[in-house]
């Protein structure tokens, strides 16, 4: 395990509260809805463990502050049509710059169906808050989901730590289309499936406290080698809080099927949520309405 991965977690580990009525909640859920970048590509040819190092050191350039945004529609039957029909007008390269002005930095898309709920992460400028978001999200020119029902999560630094999720626009000089242009050619050589995975303690105190005294120990080389040779793949770690919940985005190998993907993290041992009682809910990405953008490097599992 890393210097830099090892110290974050420790920190966390001897930070935690110890007591669930001790621990204040970041990330306030507001206006649930109803309803239903990229990384260079890290084939772990000679380390499983190049993708951490990666995470560090892009870690080291982000000023920004991530968002985790999960958008439903008031009436999806109707509204839906009128999103895509919208998306498939728009100036993508001025819909990049409206929103750079606004100081916002889109990075992935997670539609789950083409009614929703859409998941999306977003990026702040220095200074943004999640009421920034939330006002962006409703109110901006510039936002695809002005008429949609929008929670916004705020991704804590202090608790990604080490871990990058996504190469930061801010403070990097990552040019504004590098993500969308590059993903074109790479979304047709992948046959695998996506997921967003919500992980929720049955008991945030003394299991997350548990989770994390894994996370302290862990051979992070072996459990890259170990989920790859299961057909699983994590992109992404979002933690909304210490305590919870956690979301993942998740690949799995080409023929691997939504309760391979739950059974995997129930059951493996390879599973960082097995052992610390974690509701895990499961939700595969619909490839078919990504249109081209590839919200993750698609792993190669051959």
């Amino acid at each position: 395990m890393s210097s830099l991965l090892a110290s974050t977690f420790v920190f966390l580990l001897v930070s935690l509260p110890t007591d669930a009525a001790n621990s204040q909640n970041i990330a306030v859920c507001e206006n649930e809805g109803q309803g239903k970048c990229t990384d260079e590509e890290a084939g772990y040819d000679e380390s499983a463990m190049l993708q951490v190092s990666k995470m560090e050191s892009k870690n080291e350039k982000s000023s920004g502050t991530l968002f985790f945004l999960k958008h439903t529609f008031r009436n999806p039957d109707v509204d839906s049509g009128v999103y895509w029909a919208a998306a498939a007008a728009l100036d993508y390269t001025q819909w990049y710059a409206d929103m750079h002005a606004d100081g916002f930095h889109f990075h992935s898309f997670f539609p789950i169906d083409a009614k929703g709920p859409f998941y999306c992460v977003w990026e702040g400028a220095p200074g943004k808050t999640k009421a920034d978001m939330k006002n962006f999200a409703k109110n901006s020119d510039g936002s695809l989901t002005r008429n949609m029902r929008n929670k916004v999560m705020l991704i804590p630094g202090a608790v990604l730590g080490g871990h990058q999720p996504v190469t930061p626009y801010y403070g990097s000089g990552f040019a504004a289309l590098t993500q969308s242009s590059e993903s074109h050619s790479k979304a047709a050589k992948s046959g695998s499936t996506l997921y967003v995975v919500k992980h929720t303690f049955n008991n945030p105190g003394p299991d997350s406290q548990a989770y994390w005294q894994d996370i302290a120990a862990l051979n992070w080389n072996q459990w890259y080698i170990d989920q790859v040779a299961d057909g699983f793949y994590n992109h992404m770690f979002l933690p909304t809080d210490a305590q919870g919940p956690f979301y993942c985005i998740w690949e799995a190998a080409p023929g691997k099927t939504k309760r391979d993907m739950k059974n995997w993290l129930k059951d493996d041992d390879t599973s960082l949520v097995k052992k610390t009682g974690t509701k895990n809910r499961v939700k595969q990405v619909e490839k078919a309405l990504l249109y081209g953008h590839q919200p993750v490097t698609p792993y190669n599992f051959s």
